[in-house]
């Protein structure tokens, strides 16, 4: 068929979209809320949008921010800027003044793409590009430019800013040729087709989401965005659209638990991934109990993209080998490569990964590109199949007067007394010791059980250096957008 070669010889998701539209006009790209837009109708809106940027002056290096509350017109100018080769930097609709500033600040963007224009942009000297009403483009678009030249893949396209995980958050940009392998990766690995139907719970903008979307463009799947998460709305979505993957993070599976029938409403569930925070063994058995379903791991990070995706369910720990052009190696403090099953830093290598942070701020300006790529931060190791599997990260590992403690370590013993639904587990200052154990908690709403005895089955289980000396009892952890547990705050807070 003649799509298929056209597939075979497409380039760039932009391309494949064409394709896609012009063989298969009438199949569901994006589903969102009562909304259903085909391939056809998003290829109609990117070229509209790539129209209006155009013809507003964008050009290969501009900068763009990109805020959208809806997915269809963010995938649009997502596409469009990154055929155009402008540098984006995609965030939250919803994000607040002081937020918002220091992105400005960051950033430096000269347009901003938004459906939700307030005029505060205007006041920053900053540009607007509007969202077409109509999704028909009857206008000139420079085709013929875009036919006659193609962007080298060191390209740089997207600024992600990390989530601060580790402190202070970062940018760091992501190179074409990163990207389009990324993507094919994750589809390849998958095996992602037209038959896919993929329910994305985390934020589009996230590098964990943006991986898989750009996947599913690639594969010609269908993407079912969901705003916000409640276990309710994600199940309904799952039976409603026959959802064959999903992608979220841990608290979102955890949600899920408490349903009746899981099974049956998951029951054309083929994969679902979780990332940003470390899977327990409890709710990845417990989820495959309840739903039939393994919930793998994924592993990935802003400087870079998704790394690994798990596809052993009789490994649950682990977040999987390496994606395909992706190489993984594990160092200790001096810089010396480790065998399997020895914990160290992960390192990273793959091809366009970014050589250094993209920030104006001192303690981000150390070179990321080191003999064994990427240093992620992260503590962790491979088991003698390939697997990669993690531990902390370095700077979370607690100092207490010489010995170190994984808080994973500590949270897990906790969460096996059935008492906790969640904990987290941070350093407090100590004035003998440097550092001592204490953890925040959130209990299961039915247990007698009180923090003294979470105390004493802790240390029968520890060493004495590791138990809590304090616990704190809290009705729920804070959050960032992502789902992921806002750590830095709690060890702020005591």
């Amino acid at each position: 068929m003649q799509h298929l070669t056209e597939l075979s010889q497409a380039h760039g998701l932009e391309e494949r979209l064409a394709v896609y539209a012009a063989a298969f006009p009438d199949r569901a790209a994006v589903i969102e809320g009562d909304n259903t837009t085909t391939y056809a109708r998003l290829y109609e809106l990117y070229k509209c949008v790539r129209h209006e940027m155009w013809q507003q002056g964008v050009r290969e290096g501009t900068r763009i921010l990109i805020s959208c509350r809806e997915a269809v017109p963010f995938f649009a100018a997502m596409l469009a800027s990154m055929e155009i080769g402008a540098l984006v930097l995609p965030v939250a609709y919803d994000q607040k003044a002081l937020e918002r500033s220091k992105i400005l600040s960051l950033f430096d963007p000269e347009y901003i793409f938004s459906d939700r224009h307030d005029g505060s942009e205007t006041a920053h000297g900053i540009h607007p590009l509007n969202v077409p009403v109509e999704f028909t483009c009857d206008r000139d678009n420079p085709n013929e430019i875009f036919k006659k030249r193609r962007l080298p893949p060191e390209t740089e396209l997207i600024i992600h800013v990390t989530s601060g995980s580790s402190g202070v958050p970062k940018a760091v940009g992501r190179q074409l040729g990163n990207l389009l392998d990324e993507a094919e990766a994750i589809a390849s690995h998958t095996s992602m087709s037209p038959e896919d139907r993929i329910l994305c719970a985390s934020p589009l903008h996230h590098s964990f989401a943006c991986g898989f979307w750009r996947a599913a463009i690639k594969s010609g799947a269908c993407l079912v965005v969901s705003k916000g998460f409640s276990p309710k709305r994600f199940i309904e979505l799952c039976s409603k659209h026959r959802i064959t993957l999903t992608i979220g993070v841990p608290y979102h599976y955890m949600g899920l638990l408490q349903s009746e029938d899981l099974a049956c409403s998951l029951s054309s569930l083929r994969l679902a991934y979780t990332g940003g925070v470390k899977l327990s063994k409890l709710t990845a058995q417990q989820f495959r109990e309840h739903a039939g379903t393994p919930l793998l791991q994924e592993y990935g990070l802003s400087e870079g993209g998704v790394v690994s995706l798990n596809d052993s369910p009789h490994k649950p720990d682990s977040v999987g080998k390496p994606l395909q052009g992706v190489a993984v190696s594990i160092l200790n403090e001096e810089g010396i490569l480790l065998s399997a099953n020895q914990i160290g830093e992960i390192h990273i290598q793959r091809p366009y990964a970014p050589l250094s942070y993209w920030s104006d701020s001192i303690d981000c300006t150390h070179s990321l590109n080191t003999k064994f790529g990427v240093p992620t931060g992260d503590l962790g190791w491979l088991d003698e199949d390939g697997y990669l599997y993690l531990s902390q990260r370095k700077k979370w590992m607690i100092n207490v007067g010489g010995n170190k403690v994984d808080p994973a370590e500590v949270e897990e013993v906790m969460m096996g007394s059935g008492w906790v639904e969640e904990c987290l587990v941070v350093p407090k200052k100590d004035e003998w010791r440097g550092e001592v154990v204490q953890a925040f908690i959130v209990a299961k709403a039915l247990s007698n059980m009180d923090e003294n005895d979470l105390y004493l089955y802790c240390r029968e289980r520890l060493s004495a250096f590791k138990v809590p000396k304090t616990i704190h009892r809290v009705d729920k952890l804070q959050r960032s957008d992502s789902g992921k547990i806002l750590r830095s705050y709690y060890m702020n807070e005591c």
